[in-house]
């Protein structure tokens, strides 16, 4: 068992152990930054790396990418307790591709832009460049319109890049993504799983109790790739959002607009010894993550 601590209370979950990912989550950033030279935050640059951990290729092609209802690790869980599902707030997008076209080799990073993929550090130094040709998008100007979080992607983003919307469930004009607190999920759909088919057969989207516009998608656990809680550093009343066989534990990011990321430790043995660079991937972010002063994409 693991004992997570929500504001004062000690909470003991069983650990269940999932196994060891292939296509997991290296760094977070979703905090922001200064505006310097100008006054005030900056919060349209988020991103996250992904990162192939296994010894043979994988394919981002179906890779599905999602955020857990409720959005901020401090809010009040409105299904009461942890859902034995994973539900996937306002949207649900999906890697492009048709099944090899986005090889990650062993080792190898694949950078995924959650709202411009423009390059932000041009306007504000201590921002990120995401204009960058090997980089993905989360972009659809159908479903989300608001261009201050969703500008046209950079001149050397290809549309072949762009993300789908696999479905949405939200109102919301721009895609919601925690600054302070998100918990992040990646799965993929078994072979033998229609996606569409899935999404509208019953129970698959469902109301968030006491809401009339906000609907989740609920993901079986056993798809899930990987799975990272955030909690918020600014709270006291931090809550767990995933299930202890997704993430037993939570990394906290101290605060936000200062520029930091939240980033996966590397396993140096491991690495020597498979010849590429292998993360730390215990199923606990507790140990697994620790926060950066700087976002690694800062140049």
């Amino acid at each position: 068992k693991v004992n997570v601590i929500s504001g004062s209370v000690a909470i003991s979950l069983p650990l269940l152990h999932s196994k060891p990912g292939t296509i997991i989550v290296k760094e977070i950033y979703c905090g922001g930054c200064k505006r310097l030279p100008q006054e005030g935050d900056y919060q349209y640059d988020s991103y996250i790396i992904l990162h192939n951990n296994y010894p043979q290729t994988e394919y981002l092609d179906g890779v599905c990418f999602g955020t857990l209802c409720p959005y901020n690790s401090n809010s009040n869980n409105p299904f009461g307790e942890l859902p034995q599902m994973v539900p996937l707030i306002q949207a649900t997008w999906r890697f492009p591709g048709s099944g090899t076209d986005f090889p990650l080799e062993p080792g190898e990073d694949a950078v995924l832009c959650l709202r411009g993929a423009i390059d932000h550090s041009a306007q504000y130094p201590l921002s990120v460049n995401l204009n960058k040709p090997e980089y993905f998008v989360c972009y659809n100007p159908t479903y989300f319109t608001n261009t201050s979080y969703h500008p046209a992607p950079g001149n050397n983003i290809s549309p072949d890049r762009w993300l789908d919307v696999l479905v949405k469930t939200g109102q919301a004009n721009a895609y919601t993504y925690s600054v302070s607190s998100p918990a992040t999920v990646l799965f993929r759909f078994p072979e033998d799983v229609d996606a569409a088919n899935y999404i509208g057969a019953e129970g698959s989207v469902v109301q968030v109790p006491g809401s009339s516009v906000d609907r989740v998608l609920m993901v079986r656990p056993e798809w899930v790739l990987d799975a990272v809680e955030v909690f918020n550093g600014a709270s006291t009343s931090n809550t767990k959002r995933l299930l202890p066989s997704l993430d037993a534990g939570y990394v906290t990011l101290s605060g936000t607009f200062l520029g930091h990321s939240l980033f996966r430790y590397t396993d140096d043995s491991l690495s020597e010894s498979m010849g590429y660079e292998v993360l730390k991937d215990s199923n606990n972010s507790s140990g697994d993550f620790y926060e950066r002063e700087i976002q690694s994409l800062h140049e």
